[in-house]
């Protein structure tokens, strides 16, 4: 944003402050633990969650991880009563982040408002047809977002018994607004519509 001298910049963030919005912020994927290939076998945190600290084919991957911080966020959203309209809360991110917030709103009915910008592949675009990024691609990336049991989808898409619509529909009764450049041929907007 642009910067005066003797004021705060103007962001986004700061605009809808002065809208009288309240914002709790979660850098989820700084905030929570590094970002690196390996990474979820090497959170000892997260390891004692899990049988013999060894990570199963159907336990969770960091998206759930994230989602499952933004409801912490909420939890101590609740300890300030009459501060925040809670009734309103959104959940919002970009990319991997557009993802959590899919999963965030699908896992807690506390958030009123999902929105969810350039989430792709494994947010909301279809694998089936294929648009954009695939399975295989977002798996050989980003092995450790999701559970292991979902790799078995990569270059397999047709043999998923479901697809991200219901994800989407999962949010409900959340409100829902999905953006998508349409330049972005990676993000699958053709598959988001």
């Amino acid at each position: 944003g642009m910067v005066n001298k003797n004021e705060l910049p103007v962001t986004p963030l700061t605009q809808l402050q002065t809208m009288a919005f309240a914002i709790q912020e979660l850098a989820l994927y700084l905030d929570t633990h590094p970002e690196d290939k390996e990474a979820l076998e090497l959170y000892r945190s997260y390891q004692k969650l899990y049988e013999d600290g060894k990570r199963g084919p159907a336990d969770a991957g960091k998206i759930a991880m994230w989602a499952w911080a933004l409801s912490r966020v909420m939890d101590y959203a609740e300890t300030l009563p009459g501060v925040l309209d809670l009734k309103n809360a959104i959940v919002c991110g970009h990319s991997r982040l557009g993802k959590t917030a899919l999963l965030a709103a699908a896992t807690d009915r506390r958030f009123a408002f999902v929105y969810a910008n350039e989430s792709g592949n494994s947010g909301a675009a279809l694998a089936r047809p294929r648009d954009g990024e695939t399975i295989a691609q977002i798996c050989t990336k980003f092995p450790f977002w999701f559970c292991k049991n979902y790799l078995k989808y990569m270059d397999n898409e047709a043999a998923m018994p479901f697809d991200q619509h219901y994800l989407l529909a999962c949010a409900a009764p959340a409100k829902l607004a999905l953006g998508c450049a349409s330049g972005d041929t990676w993000a699958g907007i053709r598959a988001q519509q």
